[in-house]
């Protein structure tokens, strides 16, 4: 949060990324502090592996190395909308809000957590 808001340039989408940001370190500090792992853990699996993908196309292109990072950005394009677009509201939406509540009740901000998910995949689309 601190490198978006002192280092890195302002863009268009300044805003949304600092929302998004500030949503995904709530969601990892806040499971971790009350023991939930598995969002936590779910979260950064999912947004970790297409970013990581960005940052070596990134790097190819820093490099000149035109055709790897192109094909880079396109491999980026399908895992970001595989793991963004379908894999987080298809499995961790759907078990955070119903699958939850029917097998271990009402846990503690439960609310608070499918919130900040929902906002997180408002901002993805």
């Amino acid at each position: 949060i601190f490198a978006h808001l002192v280092i890195e340039t302002r863009r268009s989408d300044f805003v949304e990324m600092l929302i998004h940001h500030v949503a995904t370190t709530l969601l990892v500090g806040f499971s971790y502090t009350i023991r939930y792992y598995r969002i936590g853990l779910i979260i950064l699996v999912l947004h970790d592996i297409s970013d990581v993908i960005l940052e070596f196309a990134k790097l190819c292109v820093y490099q000149d190395w035109e055709r790897v990072a192109n094909g880079l950005f396109g491999v980026w394009t399908f895992s970001w909308a595989y793991l963004r677009l379908y894999l987080f509201p298809k499995y961790l939406l759907y078990t955070a809000f119903y699958d939850n509540l029917a097998t271990l009740g009402q846990i503690p901000m439960h609310l608070f957590f499918n919130v900040l998910l929902w906002v997180l995949q408002i901002l993805h689309i």
